[in-house]
């Protein structure tokens, strides 16, 4: 059995036509690169379900608009009474992001914000602004990936410790020279430090729009 291997930084581009007609036999990559293959697994991705909501007056084609204590906004950015949002369908600003609301699509973030929409409706405007950071973890091949942060802001990747013998990775993600996320393959432990700091700024943020 042929051992897993990962292709990065490329996509497939076309499907090799095989005989009969409609057989696959591999995938021409971005890259120029053909691999064989006779089956082909396609992630497309998530479409909120929000068709419930046409006629409430909210735009949520892409998602429940929410501001910082997750309640649901109109259109104009009003606050809809009385309506929180939290999940996948939710599009919560995250600080880390300067505000705008990036699809995450992780469990533990809509427990997070499950949570937090539950303070909203019982305080209030005394409710304190959602600045939970972002995570999730996964295990691949015999490895567990964990990740801190929006890594896809950063336009700087440093590598910290790659070790290919021991698996182990750790790898930070920086924005403008500031720390927006971090990756660890093998070194779960690493990752609180990390955590920390986000935390920190993304605290520092959401007080300003308390």
């Amino acid at each position: 059995m042929t051992a897993p291997e990962f292709r990065t930084a490329t996509s497939s581009a076309v499907a090799e036509p095989g005989a009969p007609v409609g057989a696959l036999t591999g995938a021409r990559l971005s890259d120029g690169r053909t691999l064989a293959a006779d089956v082909a697994l396609l992630a497309l991705g998530a479409v909120p379900a929000t068709g419930w909501l046409a006629g409430s007056g909210i735009e949520a084609a892409g998602g429940v608009p929410t501001d910082a204590r997750l309640r649901a906004l109109f259109p104009d950015g009003a606050v809809v009474p009385g309506v929180v949002a939290a999940g996948d369908a939710a599009r919560v600003p995250q600080p880390l992001a300067g505000g705008a609301a990036p699809a995450l699509g992780h469990w533990s973030g809509a427990v997070e914000q499950g949570a937090a929409a539950a303070r909203t409706l019982l305080l209030g405007e005394a409710a304190p602004v959602f600045a939970e950071v972002p995570s999730f973890w996964s295990d691949v091949h015999g490895v567990r990936l964990r990740s801190v942060g929006l890594p896809a802001l950063g336009d700087t990747v440093k590598v910290h410790e790659c070790d290919r013998e021991a698996r182990r990775l750790e790898v930070s993600y920086h924005l403008d020279g500031r720390l927006v996320g971090a990756l660890t393959i093998g070194r779960t432990s690493r990752l609180a430090a990390y955590r920390r700091a986000l935390a920190e700024y993304a605290e520092y943020v959401a007080a300003q729009h308390a």
